[in-house]
């Protein structure tokens, strides 16, 4: 996944705003965390779990590695820390290549 930071990083004349909030800047950190859609987002899911998960990518990463006791519970949060990922990434690539918003 790269984002426009990166891309701008590279060289690349691309805006640097986030498409998906229109107010900060797009990275990594702040498009799958920080963003109003993406907490929102987040919000969907870790509320309904009662989970408080990190608010960082990389601290996310690695509480990913033991978020629970439980091993189902292991496998639903890790597969909805994908999901949400994906969905976050999937709406902002929609933006940017097709204009369309959800």
């Amino acid at each position: 996944m790269v984002t426009r930071d990166r891309l701008i990083s590279w060289g690349l004349q691309v805006p640097t705003v986030c498409v998906l909030c229109v107010r900060d800047d797009e990275n990594r950190q702040h498009l799958f965390f920080d963003c109003v859609f993406s907490r929102q987002v987040w919000s969907h899911f870790v509320d309904r779990l009662h989970l408080s998960p990190p608010a960082q990518f990389e601290s996310g990463l690695r509480w990913l590695k033991n978020p629970s006791r439980d091993k189902n519970v292991k496998l639903i949060v890790r597969l909805l820390y994908q999901a949400c990922l994906y969905l976050i990434w999937r709406e902002r690539n929609s933006r940017i290549h097709s204009g369309n918003t959800r």
